[in-house]
C-alpha cells in the first residue's frame, strides 16, 4: 500500500515539473557566463585602431610630401634668383663695352641697363633658347638645359636717382638745400598741416633736420636755416623721439635702406610715399651725392632745377614763394623734352632749359650750380631679382657700386647692400 502511494506521488511531481525550452542556463559553467558577442566588440576595437593609424599615416605622408615639395621649390627659386642676380652683374660688367661699341653710331644714346638686362637675359629664362634668340638651335647640344628651369626669374635693375641721406661733410649743405627745395612745393602743404603721432604738426625744416640727423654720428640738431654758416642748433637730436607715447632713440648709424627714413621724426606714411622715390641712402656719384637728372623723379628734377637758379632772389620767388606755378610749368615742359633726348652734360641741360624759357618765362639756370647738384650718369644700381617655382617665390635685392672697376676698367659692381626675402 505504501509503495503504491509513493509511486503516485512521484508521478504527480513529474507531471507538475515546469517544462524548460533550450539549454538550461543554470547548468552552464560559471566562467562562461556573459561572454556571448565579445568577439564582435574586439573586432570593432581593432578596426577602429587600424583605421586611426592608417589615417594618421596617410596624413603624415601627404604632409611630408607637401613639405618636401615646398622645400624643393624654395631651393630652386632661391638659386634661380641667385642666378638672375649673377647674370645681372655679368651684364653690368660688360655693359660699358657694349655702349662703347654702339657709341660709334651717330645719334644713338647709351642703352640703359634696364633695357639691356631684359633683352640679354631672355635666352636664359624659361622657354626655348633658340626661339628667344631667333635662331634654330635644335641641333646644338650645348644649349641643353638652358631654358628648362621649372620656373621663371626676372631681374630689374634700377638706377639710384635720389638725394643721398648720408652725405659726406662737403655735401651736407647741398643735401639739406635740395631737400628743402623738394618739400617747398605748395602741393605738400597738407602733409605739414596734419598732426603727427605726438599730436604736434611738424614743419618742413624739422623734417629735413630729422632726415639728416637720424643716422648721423653727432648729437647736435641740424638747423637748415643756418647751414651756410656751418652752425647747428643746441637742441638734442633725441628730444622728439622721447616725447612720443612709444618712445625710441634715433639710429646714429648709417641707414641700411630708404625704408628706415620712415622712422625719422615727422615722416609719416603719406610723406614717406612722397619722399621715397626722391631719396637714397647710398653714396651716389662715388660719394659726391649728386643726383642723375635723367632718371630722377619729377619732384626731384624740379628741386634740382631750383637749386641751379643763378639769382637767389629768383630762387625765393620761383621756388619758395606762395605761387610757384611758373616753376612747375617750366619743369613739366623740361620733363617732356627729356622724354625724347637724354641729357649727357650740363651744357645740354642749360640749352634745353633756355629753349623753354620762351614758353614758360622761368628763371635763368646757372651751369656751375647745376653741376654742383646734378650728374648725368649713374654709378649706383639696385638690382631686384625675383624667381618663382610652383608656389615658391624668392627675391634678392642687391645694390652695386659700378664706379669701382677691375684691372680692365670694367665695372666691378661692389656690393653695398644685400637682402634675401
Amino acid at each position: 500500500m505504501r509503495t503504491a502511494l509513493d509511486l503516485a506521488r512521484g508521478v504527480w511531481r513529474e507531471l507538475n515539473r515546469p517544462v524548460r525550452l533550450g539549454r538550461d542556463r543554470a547548468a552552464a559553467p560559471a566562467g562562461r557566463r556573459g561572454e556571448r558577442g565579445i568577439a564582435l566588440i574586439m573586432v570593432m576595437i581593432v578596426l577602429t585602431i587600424l583605421i586611426s593609424v592608417l589615417a594618421e599615416f596617410s596624413m603624415n605622408t601627404r604632409l611630408n610630401y607637401g613639405v618636401a615639395t615646398n622645400l624643393r621649390d624654395d631651393l630652386k627659386a632661391y638659386y634661380l634668383a641667385r642666378s638672375g642676380m649673377n647674370l645681372g652683374r655679368v651684364i653690368m660688367h660688360f655693359s660699358s663695352d657694349l655702349n662703347a661699341a654702339l657709341s660709334s653710331i651717330p645719334g644713338l644714346p647709351p642703352i640703359p641697363l634696364s633695357l639691356l638686362s631684359g633683352v640679354l637675359m631672355e635666352p636664359f629664362n624659361s622657354g626655348s633658347v633658340g626661339g628667344s634668340l631667333g635662331i634654330d638651335l635644335s641641333g646644338v647640344t650645348t644649349t641643353e638645359g638652358l631654358g628648362d628651369l621649372d620656373g621663371m626669374f626676372t631681374v630689374s635693375p634700377e638706377e639710384e636717382c635720389g638725394i643721398n641721406l648720408m652725405p659726406n661733410a662737403a655735401r651736407r649743405e647741398a643735401t639739406v638745400r635740395t631737400l628743402e627745395s623738394l618739400l617747398a612745393d605748395p602741393k605738400y602743404n597738407p602733409l605739414f598741416e596734419e598732426m603727427g603721432p605726438d599730436g604736434v604738426a611738424v614743419s618742413r625744416d624739422e623734417v629735413v633736420s630729422a632726415l639728416v640727423d637720424f643716422a648721423d654720428r653727432d648729437t647736435e640738431l641740424t638747423d637748415p636755416l643756418n647751414m651756410t654758416a656751418g652752425a647747428a642748433s643746441t637742441g638734442g637730436e633725441s628730444d622728439p623721439y622721447q616725447l612720443l607715447s612709444d618712445p625710441y632713440v634715433r639710429k646714429d648709424y648709417p641707414y641700411c635702406s630708404r625704408d628706415e627714413a620712415n622712422l625719422a621724426h615727422g615722416v609719416g606714411d603719406d610723406l614717406f610715399t612722397t619722399l621715397g622715390p626722391a631719396i637714397t641712402v647710398f653714396p651716389t656719384e662715388g660719394g659726391a651725392g649728386k643726383v642723375n637728372i635723367n632718371c630722377a623723379s619729377p619732384p626731384l628734377v624740379r628741386a634740382l632745377l631750383c637749386e641751379a637758379i643763378g639769382d637767389p632772389a629768383d630762387y625765393e620767388t620761383y621756388c619758395r614763394g606762395p605761387d610757384q606755378t611758373v616753376m612747375n610749368t617750366c619743369t613739366v615742359a623740361f620733363l617732356q623734352a627729356m622724354q625724347f633726348l637724354r641729357i649727357n652734360n650740363a651744357t645740354d641741360a642749360i640749352s634745353m632749359w633756355n629753349g623753354l624759357l620762351e614758353i614758360c618765362s622761368g628763371p635763368i639756370i646757372n651751369k656751375a650750380k647745376l653741376e654742383a647738384v646734378a650728374t648725368f650718369t649713374s654709378s649706383i644700381y639696385t638690382m631686384y631679382s625675383e624667381a618663382n617655382v610652383g608656389k615658391a617665390l624668392s627675391r634678392i635685392t642687391v645694390t652695386l657700386d659700378t664706379s669701382r672697376t677691375d684691372a680692365s676698367g670694367r665695372a666691378r659692381g661692389a656690393i653695398l647692400y644685400y637682402r634675401e626675402d
